[in-house]
């Protein structure tokens, strides 16, 4: 950018001091301002001007009280996500009705309109009037943003700022004036969220903009229309704006039994007077949802994994020698819930559930192990092992696939179907196979994803109306080498170091440090020296 501008700046310079008529002299006798300023207007004011529009806007450029001067390059920037620049006029400028234009463009992407001119015959003293204007499309709203100059540049009018006024080859020192956008009086709306399910619903939210207010009423159109298709509901629908407030209503799918099962999009609009805003709500159709948990292995619903600094679960896979270890944890349970949220009883289900590479069943299938388990939740929150003799199954591949069929749910020991409020959960306890061989720290952290499955349905042996969804669930594996400390994935003088450093704490107090408590027991001792001295000078990379 500075480039740019100086090898546009350096011919506007040479052309304009090669053109001024020798009995021309620059008067240095005040300093000019150079102002954002309305259409109307020619000079400038002191304060920062106002624009507001609803569709477009125009700002004019202007410069009051300056030196005289036959030359200019001057960049304007906006918000582009407010305000789109589109086009640059001279018309009426103070440099004359035919300057030499060296450059006039006009970036949407990043908002910076710039015009560079000269004219043979300099300004007369002191100089006041328009120098350019620039069009803009109003593409978002806000209130008081910022329009000013571009920044950047050197050895311009304004030090650090894309504005220059010159006569001949000298830059006149000039100060700046910007402006604020505030906007049309307006409203958004808004879906939270905005992709949900038939069964979940989602939050419309009108907010007020540029102190809008009145009264919106609230309606939607369900697309595709289809016989026996969906209606939407509003728990209110009208809503009072108030300046600078939000208001929101709450949107729900009705369907039936008879719903054609397929995806809709609700058109929410909001209405007032004139002004009328939409959001479409896209809702994967289902009378099931389900959700899954990565949780540390023990009894039903315990505490989950911990998490990575991006809030996605974790699993540390331990290395020495660039050789695995361990895992930590060593053992994780995957909850997987398959909830009736519809309105219609479930009598039979399938749930497949494909495990990442190199995670496997553990301890290998076998019901009293308790490697699998399937429990169903009441609606009053009791849950109970109903993990069947037959239907449940551990493919022999990598990576694993665990199967549950249940052909009949009443005659499992829930001794009954799934109703609304219901729940059945599959549990699978995974550890990592790979124990003992060799890894490289090199090739994590890696994405381990459980590709989850799942189909209800109305009537038993898997018939009648189908309920079916997919989900991607994942953890992420890193590599732990044991000893190092701070994270190069070898052991050296710096990790021996900071475990010294920490020797003696335990967890919470002053220097305490996690990632030196190399056994992970709580405490920094002489166990954590050895390890760090035992695996010194290893690299696992």
């Amino acid at each position: 950018m500075k480039i740019l501008r100086r090898l546009l700046v350096i011919p506007l310079l040479l052309l304009t001091v090669l053109t001024i008529p020798p009995s021309v002299s620059p008067v240095r006798a005040q300093q000019g301002v150079v102002c954002l300023a309305t259409p109307d207007m020619t000079d400038c004011s002191s304060a920062p001007a106002s624009f507001s529009g609803s569709s477009s806007v125009t700002v004019a450029v202007n410069i009051d009280g300056s030196d005289a001067f036959n030359g200019i390059d001057i960049s304007i920037q906006t918000d582009p996500n407010l305000l789109r620049p589109i086009s640059n006029d001279l018309s009426g400028s103070i440099l004359g009705s035919n300057p030499f234009v060296l450059a006039s463009t006009d970036d949407a992407l990043l908002g910076v309109a710039r015009v560079a001119a000269f004219t043979f015959q300099p300004t007369t003293a002191p100089s006041t009037g328009r120098l350019f204007a620039v069009n803009y499309k109003v593409v978002g709203s806000t209130f008081d943003a910022p329009i000013g100059y571009a920044q950047g540049c050197t050895g311009t009018s304004v030090p650090g700022f894309c504005v220059t006024v010159a006569f001949g080859i000298t830059p006149l020192a000039e100060s700046i004036v910007g402006g604020t956008f505030t906007g049309a009086p307006d409203f958004t709306v808004t879906a939270d969220p905005q992709e949900t399910t038939t069964g979940a619903g989602s939050v419309i939210t009108v907010r007020s903009l540029n102190g809008f207010q009145g009264v919106a009423s609230i309606s939607a159109e369900v697309l595709p229309v289809v016989s026996d298709g969906p209606t939407v509901s509003f728990n209110v629908t009208t809503l009072e704006i108030l300046p600078f407030n939000t208001n929101a209503s709450k949107l729900s799918f009705v369907i039936t039994d008879l719903t054609p099962a397929q995806n809709y999009t609700a058109r929410v609009t909001a209405t007032l007077n004139d002004i009328s805003h939409s959001v479409d709500v896209f809702a994967l159709f289902q009378r099931l949802s389900v959700s899954t948990a990565f949780t540390l292995a023990g009894s039903p619903f315990p505490a989950p994994i911990p998490k990575d600094s991006n809030g996605n679960p974790r699993v540390n896979v331990i290395l020495a020698n660039s050789v695995v270890t361990s895992t930590n944890p060593g053992e994780v349970d995957v909850y997987t819930n398959a909830s009736n949220t519809g309105l219609l009883q479930y009598r039979s289900i399938q749930i497949s559930e494909t495990l990442p590479p190199d995670w496997v069943v553990t301890p290998p299938y076998n019901q009293s192990k308790g490697g699998l388990h399937v429990y169903f939740m009441y609606s009053n929150g009791t849950i109970r092992d109903i993990t069947p003799k037959t239907g449940l199954t551990v493919s022999n591949t990598n990576p694993e696939v665990v199967s549950v069929l249940l052909p009949d749910i009443r005659n499992t020991r829930a001794l009954k179907f799934l109703d609304p409020g219901e729940k059945i959960v599959l549990q699978v306890k995974l550890s990592y196979a790979p124990k003992g061989t060799i890894q490289h720290a090199r090739n994590f952290p890696i994405v381990e994803t459980v590709m989850v499955q799942m189909t209800g349905f109305t009537e038993q042996l898997f018939h009648g109306f189908q309920s079916s969804l997919t989900q991607s669930p994942f953890f992420t594996a890193y590599a732990k080498v044991v000893g190092d400390v701070n994270g190069d994935f070898k052991v050296d003088i710096l990790d021996v170091a900071l475990v010294a450093y920490s020797f003696g704490t335990k967890k919470n107090q002053a220097r305490w440090n996690a990632a030196a408590d190399i056994n992970s027991d709580g405490v920094i001792d002489i166990l954590d020296v050895a390890l760090s001295a035992y695996y010194f000078g290893t690299s696992d990379w």
